[in-house]
């Protein structure tokens, strides 16, 4: 049966290819294992918090501004600012759901004959999207708060301000820079991680596989691991420490701290190696294959690259000299006997002998077998003139000579 060629389906079957990797698993897995640690730090935060703010509002503030505010107000306050940083780390807790569940989704998909990893992709597009707008919102509002900061600092009174904190000019600088850099930075970690889940997406739904934004984005994930991995010893070294100063829920706190950024830095690690593993592999594919999604990889996990033709070297014409005969050297090389060669001397025949030479077997056959032919006589003619005359005749009819 004749099957047309459907390269939309053939750029499906490469990315399943890909993506049934099981690093893809475990990164959904590292996904997962994220949201009970931080439901337990968020609940330890939240306890201690409130158990500070009950045993602040229990104290009397006789005479001062508190009493005339009132403990229910503060507590009423404080309660919200609570409730105001429990909601992020509820929405942060879905989206890592969702990262979970779109990676798990392409694995599975790709392992089957039957699925396409499509939903998944597109469940992953959408977070990153939402990535993007949750980095930029607060960092356009966080950019009047550093110019107003930057403009104010040649005042007198902000000089002193900074002055009497410890904080000199060059400081201040310093700092707003290194915070211009990080949004910098982690505004091009969206935008990058936006544009692999949108090629991974497009390869599906076109007749070109694409790679963009792959390569940067592994990179700027193995920068995030470097920084957390910084980040988890220092947070190590103060939860041992100052044990006895933070006391018993700070250090299960900041044990719990560790164990996310462990789970952050292997996180951040599978998606480079995913990252710049699927910028090779398309690589591989476009460059290795004759056209894109010609050739589905079902058990490989990176195809073979096409090795490079040999440069065939170009024959020259070669160069005859036209006054002289290129077969004289070949044929004076060869020597003829001293002797010489005797041939033996051909018999002439004559024109005659032709004829006369005896006939062959086959034509005696073939002369038995013909048919009698008649005998031809001559017609009789007059001796005196030479005039045909009718036979039986006495007298010739020409000049009357008797016969």
């Amino acid at each position: 049966m004749y099957s047309q060629f459907d390269p939309y389906a053939a750029n499906v079957n490469a990315i399943k290819g890909y993506f049934k990797n099981k690093k893809v698993m475990a990164l959904g897995i590292m996904y997962i294992l994220s949201i009970p640690v931080v439901i337990a730090m968020t609940v330890i935060f939240a306890v201690t918090l409130a158990g500070q703010v009950n045993d602040i509002a229990s104290l009397n503030f006789s005479g001062t501004y508190m009493e005339e505010l009132g403990r229910g107000v503060f507590t009423a306050v404080t309660n919200t600012m609570i409730g105001f940083m429990v909601v992020p780390i509820a929405v942060s807790l879905v989206i890592s759901f969702l990262r979970a569940l779109g990676n798990i989704k392409m694995y599975r998909r790709s392992r089957s004959e039957a699925g396409s990893p499509r939903s998944g992709a597109t469940i992953l597009f959408v977070l990153a999207i939402i990535d993007l707008a949750s980095v930029v919102l607060p960092c356009l509002l966080m950019i009047p708060g550093i110019a107003i900061l930057l403009m104010g600092s040649s005042s007198t009174e902000f000089r002193e301000a900074l002055n009497s904190s410890g904080i000199n000019n060059t400081q201040l600088i310093i700092s707003m820079a290194l915070v211009g850099v990080l949004m910098v930075f982690v505004i091009i970690y969206s935008v990058m991680q936006l544009r692999f889940y949108n090629s991974v997406r497009m390869s599906m739904r076109s007749v070109e596989l694409r790679s963009s934004g792959a390569g940067a984005f592994g990179v700027m994930n193995i920068i995030y691991s470097i920084i957390i991995a910084a980040a988890a010893v220092l947070s190590a070294i103060t939860a041992f420490t100052t044990t006895e100063i933070l006391g018993a829920e700070a250090v299960t706190f900041n044990i719990l701290a560790i164990v996310e950024m462990l789970i952050s830095l292997i996180s951040y690690i599978l998606l480079a190696a995913i990252a710049l593993g699927y910028k090779k592999y398309i690589n591989n594919m476009k460059f290795g294959y004759s056209g894109a999604g010609h050739q589905a990889v079902d058990n490989a996990e990176y195809p073979p690259a096409r090795e490079p033709e040999p440069i065939k070297p170009q024959l020259q014409k070669p160069e005859f000299d036209m006054q002289k005969n290129p077969y004289t050297d070949l044929f004076a090389s060869i020597k003829a006997p001293e002797e010489g060669i005797k041939l033996p001397k051909a018999e002439k025949e004559s024109f005659e002998d032709l004829f006369d030479a005896p006939a062959e077997p086959e034509d005696d056959a073939l002369a038995e077998n013909a048919p009698d032919e008649p005998e031809i006589t001559a017609a009789p003619v007059c001796p005196e003139c030479g005039s045909a005359v009718p036979e039986g005749s006495v007298f010739c009819n020409h000049c009357g000579k008797k016969l």
